[in-house]
């Protein structure tokens, strides 16, 4: 996840090298780009708390869907489980 979240906070990052959880990111150059852990950290956790929120948006569905009398074959075919 924190590839993730470096390629989103430094767009220009194509290349990222991790060595003992130490990361580097590097442009389409091959320069190093400076970047910040904290800001990184974060990021994981506001991208893993969207996760979180999708799974119970999806769980939300799937029971108001059960609720109305869909099958479980029709829920999965809407809402893709």
């Amino acid at each position: 996840m924190k590839h993730t979240a470096i390629y989103k906070l430094y767009p220009n990052a194509v290349r990222i090298d991790e060595n003992n959880n130490v990361f580097k990111a590097y442009d389409n150059k091959g320069n190093l780009i400076t970047i910040d852990m904290n800001s990184i950290e974060t990021k994981v956790n506001e991208l893993n708390q969207l996760e979180i929120d999708k799974e119970n948006t999806k769980a939300s569905a799937k029971s108001k869907l059960e609720a109305l009398g869909l099958t479980t074959e029709e829920i999965k075919a809407l809402i893709g489980q």
